[in-house]
């Protein structure tokens, strides 16, 4: 449902566009709506019904005197119920499209049982040209692509493997010099940047661990690629993986930070 046209973002197709991405909704085109209401007391049920639309979403956004207040209610028409509803009395102009990407995960939720992830953000790199002229640059973005933000920048250098951190205030990169690489972290507040590893060989595949206080990497400074980890600034690096001339790479933590999985070819083939 249109939540405005006065509003500097269009909130109602960013939140539908949010949940038309996750294949679990099918979004009615505006033009079949039957009427536009901007409350449920305003909502005609059986209008809704006849036409197999189940669920709508209304809502306004109106200036006020500190910014923009925005409403929504989530309505379940075969119920004629209201699922949920919130209200954001003080949204400055630039957080409306964060506002928008929170109700669209807490619809998400309250349909489908299922947690969201649009209001987060993307980390990735690009690159222009190629060789030795390629310009690589690590991007931020929010979850549907918006404002993208370039937070580094390096001419002929890849720069590989991006990760946040579970705060979303730093990443962890490889970057490229030359035949070396080394795995940096970049706090994207403070736009300061360390280095965690430069070893001899392959430095590389750096994940955060959940409670943000470690990493696991891949490093062969010992011959092969193990795993290890590492803390957050750098310091006690330890070996936790290792078997004779086997490739160990690609870490990724479970959820409660109880466990590793990594890719290995030390059965013969990658697994």
């Amino acid at each position: 449902m249109p939540f405005g046209r006065n509003s500097p973002h269009p909130v109602g197709e960013i939140i539908t566009n949010d949940l038309a991405r996750t294949g679990q909704f099918n979004p009615v085109d505006p033009r079949a709506f039957p009427q536009y209401p901007e409350s449920s007391e305003q909502i005609d049920w059986e209008a809704w019904r006849v036409r197999d639309i189940f669920y709508v979403v209304v809502g306004r956004v109106a200036q006020n005197g500190v910014g923009w207040e925005l409403q929504y209610e989530l309505i379940d028409t075969a119920n004629k119920t209201v699922v949920s509803g919130l209200s954001y009395p003080r949204v400055g102009e630039r957080d409306l499209r964060r506002a928008a990407h929170q109700i669209a995960d807490r619809i998400l939720k309250d349909v489908t049982g299922l947690p969201g992830a649009f209001d987060s953000r993307l980390a990735y790199v690009s690159r222009i040209g190629r060789g030795e002229s390629a310009t690589y640059r690590l991007v931020v973005a929010d979850s549907d692509g918006y404002g993208p933000e370039t937070v580094l920048t390096s001419r002929g250098q890849p720069i590989l493997s991006p990760d946040w951190s579970p705060d979303g205030r730093r990443i962890a990169y490889t970057l490229f010099n030359g035949i070396r690489r080394a795995i940096w972290v970049h706090d994207i507040v403070s736009n300061n940047r360390y280095k965690i590893a430069e070893y001899k060989g392959i430095n590389g595949a750096p994940s955060w661990s959940p409670d943000g206080q470690q990493l696991a990497v891949s490093l062969s400074r010992d011959g092969s690629p193990d795993i290890y980890l590492v803390n957050a600034n750098g310091a006690n690096l330890r070996k936790i993986a290792s078997v004779p001339r086997a490739n160990d790479t690609e870490p990724c933590w479970s959820s409660d930070g109880s466990t590793l999985y990594f890719v290995s070819d030390r059965g013969g083939t990658p697994q």
